[in-house]
């Protein structure tokens, strides 16, 4: 008997698989480039996931390995759908690359990073069409768990574990005493710090529910069913591990190996055990409602070569504006120009170079302070940061940055200035004394009191040319009231010089 046509059968599924392939390899390389070369983001995220000490995102890599394979996974579905080069893709990926560029220069890396993720989705839809980018949506997405998002949930799971660690030790009879986020025992006193929060486990639980849900071709309700029992026993691993941590300190006087070593590695075996009853679990109920692809035969279509050439211009049209075109910095006007003249009835006093107000403005280009006397002995202290090129880690707002310094007090209330100036105030309540600190910022000459509202517009007008960044603020000691301060703020505001600091 010939096996000739056992040949041709089996070339041309072979060509089926290569056909097949092809098109998800070309997606997943059109994903590889669109992440290489928004660098900023990119770049960002690299730098977390090699980030050893803090630990929560270093299975990104993992995570974007997984992103290739799921696009691989889905090759069938993706080679029956003609390519469609989409101009209305186009014009989307363009736009959102716009607000990725304004978020880079910005410098708020939240924003640059999660848009790198609708870059990266509109990209397929610009190159490859709408269909198929709505059969890889969940694979890009899946990228979701590699983006430190997720660190904004961190207090409330915080808080989460202080509650449930709270119960078991008062169902169990350890005598403990719970006051915030310390426990104090006989023996020592723990936290239960940020980084007892669990959200690792978290991410990794729900990332791997998600990945077998996807893998078993599951339905949607089977889908959330196993994202409610991964998270529960996340949270329920990481409640566990806190208490048993606390037992051993308190059974061993503070000497186990967990307290005085390492409680890394046990808390991985233990979420381990807490993944294994997951997949245990999964089994039972997640094959009855899997839906299989039925097969599909490939569809011819054309793509335009013109729209094509759009849609790759317009993908990687940015990143390119934002290598050849760097933030350059500005010039920094006369110290004259930015510190007011003193008003009339006013006169200027040298700041003592360590008093009862000190903000922190990390990287700023020139910090300039001044104090204002009037003939009664009032005083108003002026504190003056700017920057004349902002970026990462150099930032006119930005996590660390604080007009009250570590050692000036706490803030009491946070809101708009009680005048009519474009400006906010802080009631600060010192260690012998409390304030009024009104502020504002200043971009390029615009007044802006919200901080987000500054830095995005700072990175509109720097994709245009250099500017300078400033923020001014302005202190008053509450003496019989602060409402009294506030007078004298407004006092001094109206008989500034001509450039009306605080209106």
């Amino acid at each position: 008997m010939s096996s000739t046509p056992a040949a041709v059968g089996s070339a041309g599924v072979l060509r089926q698989i290569a056909h097949a392939s092809r098109k998800a390899v070309a997606l997943v390389a059109l994903l590889a480039a669109v992440f290489f070369l928004y660098a900023p983001s990119s770049g960002s995220l690299m730098e977390l996931w090699n980030d050893t000490l803090k630990t929560t995102y270093t299975h990104g890599y993992i995570i974007a390995a997984l992103v290739g394979w799921m696009v691989l996974h889905r090759r069938e579905r993706i080679a029956a759908i003609p390519r469609e080069s989409s101009v209305a893709g186009s014009l989307l990926v363009a736009a959102v690359g716009v607000a990725w560029m304004i978020s880079v220069r910005a410098g708020i890396e939240i924003f640059h990073q999660l848009l790198l993720l609708g870059v990266m989705w509109l990209s397929v839809w610009a190159v490859f069409g709408v269909r198929i980018a709505l059969q890889v949506w969940l694979a890009i997405g899946y990228f979701i768990f590699a983006i430190p998002v997720w660190d904004y949930i961190i207090p409330s799971l915080q808080e989460v574990t202080v509650h449930a660690v709270a119960f078991l030790l008062d169902f169990t009879s350890v005598p403990a005493y719970v006051d915030g986020n310390y426990v104090h025992l006989a023996a020592g006193v723990f936290e239960i710090a940020g980084g007892c929060s669990g959200v690792h486990f978290f991410i990794v639980s729900l990332a791997l529910a998600t990945l077998y849900g996807e893998v078993g071709r599951d339905s949607l309700k089977v889908r959330l069913q196993l994202g409610a029992l991964a998270v529960g026993l996340a949270l329920l691993t990481n409640w566990v591990r806190v208490y048993i941590i606390i037992v051993a300190g308190h059974l061993t006087d503070m000497q186990h190996y967990l307290i005085r070593k390492e409680h890394y590695t046990f808390g991985w075996m233990v979420f381990a055990v807490s993944m294994t009853v997951f997949f245990l679990l999964a089994r039972r109920f997640a094959p009855a409602s899997r839906q299989d692809f039925a097969p599909v035969a490939p569809a011819s279509g054309h793509a335009s070569r013109a729209i094509t050439a759009l849609a790759v211009a317009c993908v990687f049209a940015l990143p390119a504006w934002q290598f050849l075109r760097a933030a350059e910095p500005a010039m920094l006007p006369a110290i004259e120009s930015l510190l007011p003249a003193a008003p009339a009835g006013w006169s200027h006093v040298a700041p003592e170079p360590l008093s009862a107000w000190n903000p922190v403005f990390t990287g700023a280009d020139r910090v300039e302070r001044a104090e204002y006397s009037d003939a009664a002995g009032r005083s108003v202290q002026v504190f003056i940061a700017s920057y004349a090129v902002q970026g990462q880690d150099k930032e006119l707002v930005a996590y660390g940055n604080s007009l009250i310094g570590p050692k000036d007090g706490s803030i009491v209330s946070e809101g708009p200035a009680s005048s009519t100036a474009i400006a906010r105030e802080l009631i600060v309540q010192g260690t012998r004394e409390r304030f009024v600190v009104r502020y504002y910022y200043d971009i390029g000459g615009r007044h802006i009191d919200r901080g987000i509202v500054a830095q995005l517009w700072y990175g509109l007008r720097a994709m245009r040319g250099q500017v300078v960044s400033s923020v001014l603020a302005f202190r008053a000691v509450c003496t019989a009231d602060c409402d009294q301060a506030r007078m004298l703020l407004d006092e001094f505001a109206a008989t500034a010089d001509s450039k009306e600091m605080l209106k």
